[in-house]
């Protein structure tokens, strides 16, 4: 997306997916093809691939999986319906296991050259089924670990010959904090077969509790990151950039990220100057949403806007709820009054108290026209209203009609949906689209705008109680990422922006 400072600054936006991850060690294999979906039932872990959906579904480890495992030395697999017994488990039904060096309050031995191995897992990719690409492909685990620094080591490998030949994808030594949970990229490993082993080596002296992994898992394509709007309209006084920021994927906890393990660069350049995450749910009025209806009062109308009025109160309170504030406004479009020409209600200011909404705004709406220039509606909003700084921009446009059907003459001053896509994406603002799907061009005018502006089109004939949570869910599960820009004035540069995150 390019977005302006007022003239001369101009911000790129890159959307990029990364996930935390260490790069593995090369070894002589040529490297696979890349967008390769992992797809295998057997071994470390049973990962499962819906067709319908392309989701991986990760599993625990099982202890029927556990029993397969190729183990030397120290290396055990600790059973215990005592959980007193056992500082940190796998859950399998009524028993618990882990894998550890050492049994309960004993040290590792000296020497050590312990191993305890994977069965074959074949990282294959399934032709029989129109799998999405797979972007990465992790090994996950928690781990604790109490070991000699500098001198005993734990080291995760993988072998593709079945253990003739070793690559090293880890080492720790030490003492870790805690459990704690590590991910790793094994993605250049895809489409062979191999195993993973976890090696713990000692020397003569000086031995401790060892080393204890739980939870070992394959993810594949994990983490979704997408921008889904950025704020510069405060940067010219402040260098402020502010961004909503979505985070999907199968790791649990998704809404709990913490703010160490964002990213944000600037050209390459890594952004610190007063960076800020706020998770979702948090943050009350730090996070907040200017929400705009776009209403079309035809004179088919007067269902839609009854139910937009029944149900408003629920979705701003949901948004509360999860502290997001919100702010609404309305432009109405199709009435009889101006040849339909969009009208900005209340001079463009939002209110926050939703009742007053309600009584004051949303109660001007009538049906009583019969030409819908939509597209005039949405450029209307964007340059008719005075946002928050650093808010997400949601426009919500509810019309039965097309934008410029030929028989109908609702075409007004904005003549292709190009055009409003480009002053959505330069005013930062999300577009969701309730149409009449199926009358004239009404899909092919306005669902390309939803998508290039990480919104959504809905069916106008759907429940609009269920769209209203869609887009409620979307609004709250982001996060709200901040920063003043290590170059905070409008020198004309283009500058690429992305965020990374880290988990």
């Amino acid at each position: 997306m390019k977005f302006f400072c007022y003239i001369t600054l101009i911000l790129l936006i890159l959307i990029m997916s990364t996930a935390y991850s260490q790069q593995s060690a090369q070894d002589s294999q040529q490297k696979p093809t890349k967008g390769q979906i992992i797809d295998h039932q057997k071994g470390l872990n049973s990962i499962k691939v819906d067709p319908s959906a392309a989701v991986v579904d990760e599993h625990t480890l099982k202890s029927g999986d556990l029993q397969k495992w190729e183990i030397t030395g120290s290396w055990s697999i600790q059973n215990s319906k005592d959980n007193s017994k056992v500082s940190s488990t796998l859950s399998t039904g009524e028993e618990k296991y882990q894998i550890s060096t050492s049994n309960f309050g004993a040290t590792y031995r000296s020497n050590a050259d312990d191993w305890i191995i994977t069965p074959p897992i074949t990282l294959i990719t399934n032709q029989e089924q129109n799998y999405k690409p797979a972007k990465n492909l992790l090994l996950s685990f928690e781990e604790y670990y109490e070991l000699e620094s500098y001198y005993d080591f734990g080291i995760v490998n993988i072998t593709t010959d079945d253990g003739k030949t070793w690559s090293t994808l880890d080492v720790r030594t030490g003492k870790s904090s805690g459990w704690q949970k590590t991910v790793l990229d094994v993605t250049y490993y895809s489409g062979q077969t191999v195993k993973i082993g976890f090696q713990l080596k000692s020397d003569e002296s000086n031995n401790y509790e060892g080393w204890k992994i739980k939870n070992p898992v394959l993810l594949s394509n994990p983490l979704e990151v997408t921008i889904t709007s950025i704020n510069i309209s405060n940067f010219q006084r402040t260098g402020m950039v502010y961004m909503n920021v979505n985070v999907t994927g199968t790791c649990p906890d998704l809404d709990m990220i913490p703010r160490d393990s964002f990213e944000v660069y600037e050209n390459d350049i890594l952004q610190t100057k007063l960076f800020d995450v706020t998770p979702p749910g948090q943050g009350g009025s730090v996070r907040m949403a200017d929400i705009v209806f776009i209403m079309d009062n035809s004179g088919s109308m007067s269902e839609e806007i009854a139910s937009v009025n029944n149900n408003v109160t629920a979705f701003c309170n949901r948004l509360k709820a999860e502290g997001v504030n919100a702010a609404l406004g309305l432009v109405r479009f199709g009435q009889s009054t101006g040849n339909g020409n969009p009208i900005v209600e209340n001079g463009g200011v939002l209110l926050t108290d939703v009742d007053l909404f309600r009584t004051t705004i949303w109660s001007r709406n009538n049906t009583s026209g019969s030409r819908e220039p939509g597209w005039d509606a949405l450029v209307a909003a964007s340059n008719g209203f005075t946002f928050r700084p650093g808010v997400q921009k949601i426009f919500i446009l509810i019309t039965d009609e097309s934008a410029h059907c030929p028989y109908d003459d609702n075409i007004g001053t904005i003549r292709s949906s190009g055009e409003v896509i480009n002053v959505m994406l330069l005013n930062s603002v999300t577009v969701f689209c309730m149409i009449n799907l199926n009358h004239c061009t009404a899909q092919q005018d306005y669902s390309p705008i939803a998508g290039a502006t990480n919104g959504a089109t809905y069916s106008i004939w759907n429940n609009f109680d269920g769209i209203f949570n869609a887009i409620s869910t979307q609004l709250v599960n982001t996060y709200v990422v901040r920063y003043k820009s290590s170059v905070p004035t409008c020198n004309g540069v283009q500058r690429n922006v992305r965020v990374r995150v880290k988990y």
